[in-house]
């Protein structure tokens, strides 16, 4: 019965697309009135079908208006633009695989999905399809919701970091659970001397960590660093709790140079170069040219004394952070227009205050010159 059943629906099915291709009445240059009424009940009794059969959501044939349907949700209401999806489409290779080929409807149902279970504003559910636009051709049932419910219980994550994991990184929906996400937390957690909060806090600050091959990237850079800063395990592990975008860089093109100009341009012993990477590793993500050494001429112009500079900044290896333009030279000027004498003291005050706590230092060093 079963099978008589589903080869009728199929015959309604095609008897539906004849009628309504033309297909069945060649002869005619026009339906008549009767005829599209019939093949509005058929598509519309059609479309329902597909809509709650998962049979259909996987497997039926794909037409242009489907595809085009699907194209317009994507610009219109989740941002993406025509080059994005052509390449979209592009990088999947066989286009009935690819999501424009979804069932109409079934793209705003699994957005609409993620959206209520992540509790996304609008901008984050953009944002997040963006990022990972193959996200919507995966089942929540299946896929999404098995792998939300496991991050949030392994990692002991309410909702609000939850969100902010994903958010950042929708392409873990893709990794398997057993193969993927958890043996890298646990080697993560190992290796690195993590607690469980530790990790946590690691994974979601930086959850692209998921997409890094362990043998490949993650493994050499930390035994590099471990090496060449004379570190053990758990400061290995400290220095990537605080700056993980270190596992995205190249040990050649970014980290060995960065050290290298450091030790040099500080005249830093090992220890002294050891120190300052643990204490500011955030430093392996200042461009040398733009960044590094401009700062640092900054401060030997203003100070007029280099080894004084040097022993600043070793010492204090964050005054590196301060923006030149915003911060460094208006305060600068302010603080010579007050007839102000330049030291280390007032450099540093100059770096690192906050804008209340500058004014209010400005005007008693102001005070201080009119009460002499």
């Amino acid at each position: 019965m079963a099978t008589v059943a589903t080869r009728c629906w199929c015959l309604a099915i095609l008897a539906a697309y004849l009628i309504d291709s033309g297909v069945a009445f060649q002869p005619s240059n026009h339906r008549s009135e009767g005829t599209l009424r019939l093949v509005q009940i058929r598509r519309y009794h059609v479309h329902r079908q597909c809509q709650s059969t998962a049979l259909f959501r996987c497997g039926t044939p794909t037409d242009e208006a489907t595809i085009e349907s699907n194209r317009e949700y994507l610009i219109n209401e989740l941002g993406f633009s025509v080059d994005k999806i052509d390449k979209i489409e592009m990088r999947r290779g066989d286009r009935s695989q690819g999501i424009v080929t979804k069932e109409i409807g079934v793209l705003e149902e699994r957005a609409d999905w993620l959206k209520k279970r992540l509790n996304l504003k609008e901008r984050e559910c953009k944002k997040m399809i963006q990022l990972a636009p193959n996200v919507l051709g995966l089942l929540p049932k299946t896929n999404l919701a098995p792998k939300l419910d496991y991050l949030q219980e392994r990692l002991n994550l309410d909702e609000k970091s939850l969100r902010k994991l994903i958010v950042r990184a929708p392409g873990i929906f893709h990794y398997n659970i057993d193969e993927n996400i958890s043996p890298q937390m646990d080697w993560l957690q190992h290796r690195l001397v993590l607690d469980d909060d530790s990790l946590r806090k690691l994974l979601v600050r930086y959850p692209t960590i998921f997409g890094y091959n362990i043998e490949d990237n993650i493994e050499p850079k930390l035994d590099w660093l471990q090496q060449r800063l004379n570190l053990d395990e758990a400061k290995v592990g400290k220095i990537i709790q605080r700056y993980p975008s270190i596992l995205g860089y190249s040990i050649c093109e970014r980290l060995e140079p960065t050290l290298h100009w450091l030790q040099s341009r500080l005249s830093m012993t090992d220890d002294e170069l050891s120190n300052l990477a643990q204490q500011q590793p955030i430093l392996f993500g200042c461009s040398i040219a733009n960044n590094l050494e401009p700062t640092l001429n900054f401060y030997i112009d203003a100070l007029g004394d280099e080894d004084k500079v040097l022993g600043l900044v070793i010492k204090y290896p964050a005054l590196f952070l301060s923006s030149l333009e915003k911060r460094l030279k208006p305060r600068l000027k302010q603080a010579l227009d007050a007839g102000l004498i330049i030291d280390g003291g007032s450099l540093q005050r100059i770096a690192k205050s906050t804008e209340r706590v500058w004014h209010t230092s400005l005007e008693f060093q102001i005070g201080k010159l009119g009460r002499k």
